[in-house]
């Protein structure tokens, strides 16, 4: 499933520049700073390069993805990597293998701790927020 935005308002989309990659509606994007374009998040993304959820699948012949901003306060239902726990609730983890948060049950305290948990919604299954202060605070 990748991310869904549960609650929140639409605060307008943005298109955003892509090569020959092909991208599914709920990917997590982060911005290329040295190949102009955006690309598939990862276990290294810091919350400033990402750009957005993806809203409109594309195909590697397009030029641009449709991208859902991320804002202060939306919440999102997310697929983990580990089993979903509840006792994880407002620790910060970082981008997942696929299209999922990786929930190890330590708080991630620095720039990649991009998504705090805050409820368990099924076995593998999370809402939460992305952090959006300096240093994940």
């Amino acid at each position: 499933m990748a991310f869904k935005r549960i609650k929140g308002s639409d605060r307008g989309l943005i298109e955003r520049t892509i090569s020959s990659t092909a991208f599914s509606v709920g990917d997590l994007l982060q911005y290329s700073r040295t190949g102009a374009v955006v690309e598939t998040a990862s276990a290294t993304s810091e919350i400033d390069n990402l750009a957005g959820v993806v809203v409109k699948a594309t195909t590697t012949a397009d030029t641009v993805v449709l991208l859902q901003r991320i804002m202060p306060g939306d919440v999102y239902e997310v697929d983990t990597l580990n089993a979903a726990n509840a006792s994880h609730n407002y620790m910060r983890c970082i981008w997942g293998a696929g299209q999922t948060i990786n929930n190890t049950g330590t708080d991630v305290v620095g720039d990649t701790g991009l998504f705090m948990q805050t409820g368990k919604t099924g076995t593998n299954k999370v809402v939460g927020e992305f952090v959006t202060g300096s240093h994940g605070d």
